[in-house]
């Protein structure tokens, strides 16, 4: 799935450098939505958690530049940067009144091929998205903490002595949706499919006590936005 997402990304960068004299249109974009995780656990002793990891939804949001290259009368390209938030909620053995959230910041590029017809579309297309930031928020006992989250590449070793907490810098996915074109304001409503597990990786312990679980986390996130374009439809 790596290769046929690096594939798309490198002939859309090819598109975008021949078609940079086309009439393309430019806006901003802006909108809100609902962020979860899909949790995923296999391995021998998956058992001892199985039904035991449940999450909540947070509010995301992503804000950010588009473009837009005609393919022909009735399709188009979409690309640009956002930067947007998503996130998840942990939700087992919590009192009323009590939380714990976490908030990952990203700078995030899609790439949708649009069909429209009249003021209606459809559309769907791969995201690739960088981490930048990210902070864990949570209260127990009546008593706020927050622990930064920072993003990574690497490969995590749990012997190292650092109290450091990691995120996978590198997500991915696909994205759905429909919209409505009302003169240059464009609405719609979408479904993010998230394929990249969101925890870095760990090196092996040697730990003969450790378990044999394997924990995949996913981003589902369903967002509504607003897209202002520039400049007149050609």
């Amino acid at each position: 799935m790596k290769n046929i997402l690096r594939l798309f990304f490198f002939t859309t960068i090819l598109f975008v450098n021949q078609q940079a004299k086309a009439q393309a249109r430019f806006g901003l974009k802006a909108g809100v939505g609902l962020s979860d995780i899909h949790v995923n656990i296999t391995g021998e002793d998956s058992d001892i958690l199985e039904g035991d990891y449940k999450t909540k939804k947070i509010t995301a949001f992503h804000i950010g530049g588009i473009v837009a290259f005609p393919l022909s009368e009735n399709l188009n390209l979409e690309t640009g940067l956002l930067f947007s938030r998503k996130g998840f909620a942990e939700g087992e053995d919590l009192e009323p009144g009590e939380y714990d959230r976490y908030f990952l910041s990203y700078l995030e590029a899609p790439f949708h091929l649009i069909y429209h017809k009249n003021q209606f579309q459809v559309f769907a297309g791969p995201y690739l998205a960088y981490g930048l930031s990210g902070v864990n928020k949570w209260k127990y006992d009546g008593k706020v903490e927050l622990e930064d989250l920072k993003p990574t590449t690497k490969t995590i070793n749990l012997d190292d002595d650092d109290d450091t907490y990691y995120f996978n810098a590198i997500d991915y996915g696909l994205d759905f949706g429909v919209g409505y074109q009302v003169g240059p304001v464009l609405l719609n409503a979408s479904y993010s499919l998230g394929l990249g597990d969101i925890q870095p990786k760990y090196e092996e312990t040697g730990d003969p006590l450790d378990l044999d679980i394997d924990i995949t986390m996913n981003y589902r996130v369903f967002s509504i936005s607003g897209t202002y374009y520039f400049g007149k439809e050609e």
